[in-house]
């Protein structure tokens, strides 16, 4: 291809020449082209000019030679005239790529932002130290001593972390052993070791006993729950720090008591009839989130922007307050909190609610009665939408199996039709009977309190006490272990843990209450009065004598409990224990000091104690 010089004499390609097309007006082209130049040229106006430079036509740097046909035609511009005209490139349409992307379906992601798995399997009492910590457990303690000295100052308690820690230890045993009475614990009959080589029977009582949570003399006697407040906000707030899933339940939970309270309720249809309420907010593994204690009284939710929509669907609000916006979590409640305003307002939140529902709380629709859907056969269903002014859109549903139950949901229908087996007493045999998809789904997803109050049930701290709020304190006890063990179990899964070799809840409980009475504890029994230093003053008596004594380190070196490491040396020398005069070669390491241990006795123990 030959190369030609323009108007300042730098060689330039056709391509150079109409890339320069802006830089170059119509007037300084003219003065170097010729009349006759023109003719071969073709006559190129401003338009003309503005046209040539498509964006198709690539940049002089990705120019390659292969791209050049042997036909282009070489511009040589001079001052004077042009050598030889071009004639413009042709333009190559290039056949458009076409690209097929996969798309893949998106999934909702619930709280994505907190949630993150945990990279290793941890032991179950760091699970259980996620909800109560060290720090809170030392709140506790300090509450404890300080009502052991406003009962009686003469007679402190003197309990410290470690000692509470072998405390609930030795309580997660007992619940787990099933002995009817605390103190058969400690018979000679059923004593088992895992308590009684712990702690004594009247120390656990004693700890029992002075077990408090606030002070009383700073206590607002207007809160029935102030003496477990403390306990309640507390797990509160760590129960909520956990991820939550899509489904969601609201139920009622019965705590056994039938001690005098005013708190007291009674609930026919619940397994324990009577006891104290507590509005529980769970998933569908049963897992805790929330949880109100009933006290007489459902307030409102105290913010402008929430209605008040009656006492049973104040208790969903407030539970639902703790349920992210806009997430797509769908949230199950039975016919005592369902009503058509609450499944309304909470899907103008983002969150959609399925139900059953009294059809008093259906204002405008009258359903078919249960004669006319039998008489169209078991399974039938009468279905009704209505759309309110903000555009949401709810559905009422009325199925017939054994008799009538109506729903509601504001994200479910009928379809599509699914069955279920019934036994068919007529035909004496199972039959298939269809299910609207509305039902199906709330069977498989509004048991999540119910799985709880069973797992509750299995290994529950039932202490006797005379006082009312122990019963509340021991249960929210038990429901921080099985949290516990909930959270594990769904990171077991999350790791690839098959389900056969994850703890189960009573091998979690018993490792739990292993770990809190052994865990940097000191099992050494201590029983009655605490003895003197006996080494200490053998050693000065016999420092006094006047005989030759190989000097013994300090009392907090020499008790400390770390780096006393037994080692054999080279020579034989009396054991430094006073009154033993046994020749040996084991010495303790960081003592320094002769130290003998056979089957009869054990000094080298004796000594740092």
């Amino acid at each position: 291809m030959d190369a030609v010089a323009g108007p300042s004499g730098v060689k330039i390609t056709p391509k150079q020449f109409y890339k320069r097309k802006k830089t170059l007006t119509s007037e300084e082209i003219a003065e170097s082209l010729t009349c006759s130049d023109t003719e071969n040229m073709g006559e190129y106006d401003d338009n003309e000019i503005d046209d040539i430079g498509d964006p198709e036509i690539p940049d002089i740097g990705s120019s390659s030679e292969e791209e050049e046909d042997e036909d282009t035609v070489v511009l040589v511009l001079d001052d004077a005239e042009i050598i030889e005209a071009p004639h413009p490139p042709a333009k190559r349409k290039r056949k458009r790529r076409i690209i097929w992307k996969q798309i893949t379906p998106s999934i909702p992601v619930f709280d994505s932002e907190e949630q993150s798995e945990d990279e290793v399997l941890l032991t179950p009492l760091q699970y259980f130290k996620k909800f109560l910590s060290d720090d809170f457990l030392k709140d506790i303690v300090e509450q404890c001593n300080l009502y052991a000295l406003q009962q009686n100052p003469n007679k402190p308690l003197s309990l410290t972390c470690s000692e509470f820690e072998q405390w609930l230890g030795c309580s997660f045993f007992m619940s787990v052993s099933k002995i009817p009475n605390t103190r058969l614990h400690w018979s000679s009959y059923t004593m088992s070791d895992a308590v009684s080589s712990v702690m004594s029977r009247n120390r656990w009582e004693e700890i029992k006993s002075h077990l408090h949570l606030v002070n009383n003399n700073t206590i607002d006697k207007t809160d029935k729950l102030c003496k477990v407040r403390m306990l309640v906000d507390h797990l509160k707030q760590e129960f909520r720090k956990v991820p939550m899933i899509e489904h969601l339940s609201i139920d009622e939970q019965i705590v056994p008591f039938k001690g005098v309270s005013s708190m007291k309720q009674y609930n026919p249809k619940k397994p324990s009839k009577w006891g104290y309420k507590i509005f529980v907010l769970a998933d569908d593994k049963g897992y805790v989130y929330d949880f109100r204690p009933y006290t007489g009284k459902i307030d409102p939710v105290d913010k402008n922007d929430v209605p008040d929509l009656g006492p049973s669907a104040n208790a969903v609000l407030h539970l639902a307050e703790v349920i992210p916006y806009h997430k797509n979590h769908k949230l199950y409640f039975d016919n005592w909190f369902n009503s058509l305003p609450l499944v309304e307002y909470l899907a103008t939140k983002g969150i959609w609610c399925c139900g059953t529902v009294q059809s008093r709380r259906l204002p405008g629709l009258s359903f078919q009665s249960d004669k006319q859907l039998a008489s169209k056969g078991r399974g039938s269903y009468d279905e009704w939408v209505t759309t309110n002014e903000e555009g949401v859109t709810t559905n009422a549903i009325k199925w017939y199996d054994n008799k009538g139950v109506c729903l509601t949901s504001t994200f479910a229908t009928s379809q599509p039709l699914q069955t279920c087996v019934r036994y068919d007493r007529k035909r004496k045999e199972q039959v298939e009977v269809p299910v609207p998809s509305i039902v199906k789904m709330y069977n498989e997803h509004m048991g999540g309190v119910d799985l709880q109050d069973q797992l509750l049930a299995y290994y529950r701290m039932s202490f006797r006490s005379r006082k009312y709020y122990l019963r509340l304190v021991f249960h929210l006890f038990d429901m921080a272990v099985v949290n516990s063990w909930l959270v594990y179990r769904r990171s077991a899964t999350s790791l690839g843990i098959p389900d056969k070799k994850q703890h189960a809840l009573c091998d979690f409980k018993l490792k739990l209450a292993y770990s809190l009475t052994n865990s940097g504890k000191d099992l050494r029994k201590k029983r009655g009065r605490p003895s003197t230093d006996v080494v200490k003053v053998n050693f000065e008596k016999k420092k006094k004598c006047g005989r030759a004594t190989k000097p013994i380190p300090e009392d907090d070196v020499r008790k400390d409990g770390i780096g006393h490491f037994p080692a054999v040396s080279a020579n034989r020398e009396t054991c430094k224990l006073p009154g033993c005069k046994s020749k040996v070669r084991m010495h303790c390491l960081k003592c320094s000091v002769h130290l003998c241990c056979d089957q009869k006795k054990n000094c080298f123990l004796e000594f740092h104690q």
